[in-house]
């Protein structure tokens, strides 16, 4: 190379041309993902008519033609039977109460309500590391499933309400937050022993690990809602709802 030319050119004094379109950016991984040959361009475009035909219809009978007010079912049918009306969602909002709060007392609801807003308030200090004062935030989150509980039974002050009128998205929250929170000190207490120089205590705990693990949880839940009465002494009555958290505590 000339020294004309070395100092016409010198490195890092000239910016890099952009590489070619088509081996950068969305163009090339289209060629690269879905039509690098023949056969998947083919596909590709098979895939997308058959999105094309299917997406817009099913957007059309789910959103834009559907109904969202009935006053009962009989109308809502009357109204799908007419050529380009859609599903019928109105039993929605006409049931969104029972899907949020089950049969829970519509007096007592607000008891709900606030167990939904002190769950809010136990997750932040969880998620959040740098969060002023955390220590004590996390003393609260521990608590909450203590203090939601005597919320929605009741007692202590509240008026009772018996867990046969829990359902809805209030019933699931229960069950999760208590099969979590009750679960994780049980398995961490289940592996140490598992880890246990004790040889009894390390049978039991591999034995009861195993079962867990073999045993499909519909088929304890199974048990413990219909079958369990009948191995239980005359007269003992555990509530329906006790028996699935215990259930789903010990499988979690």
């Amino acid at each position: 190379v000339s020294n004309s030319t070395t100092q016409k050119y010198l490195p890092g004094t000239h910016p890099d041309w952009p590489p070619p379109v088509r081996t950068t950016g969305p163009v090339a991984w289209f060629r690269k993902n879905l039509f690098s040959s023949p056969l998947n361009s083919v596909l590709t475009l098979m895939s997308f008519w058959f999105l094309w035909t299917i997406i817009p219809p099913f957007f059309e009978w789910t959103i834009l033609n559907s109904i969202f007010t009935a006053d009962s079912r009989k109308e809502c049918w009357d109204q799908m039977s007419t050529p380009g009306v859609g599903a019928c969602w109105a039993f929605i909002s006409d049931r969104v109460s029972l899907f949020t709060y089950g049969f829970y007392p519509q007096p007592l609801r607000w008891r709900v309500d606030l167990s939904f807003v002190l769950l809010v308030l136990a997750v932040v200090p969880v998620l959040y590391e740098k969060l002023p004062y955390r220590k004590y935030g996390l003393l609260y989150s521990a608590a909450f499933p203590f203090i939601a509980g005597w919320l929605l039974a009741g007692g202590l002050g509240l008026e009772p309400v018996s867990t046969d009128q829990f359902g809805g998205i209030m019933l699931t929250l229960i069950l999760g937050i208590t099969g979590i929170t009750f679960s994780l000190p049980i398995g961490i207490a289940l592996a140490l022993g598992r880890l246990s120089n004790m040889p009894t205590l390390r049978m039991l705990c591999v034995l009861f690990i195993e079962f867990i693990r073999g045993v499909p949880l519909i088929t304890l839940l199974f048990v413990a809602s219909t079958m369990l009465n009948y191995f239980l002494p005359p007269g003992t009555v555990y509530a329906l709802l006790t028996r699935v958290l215990i259930i789903v505590t010990l499988f979690g």
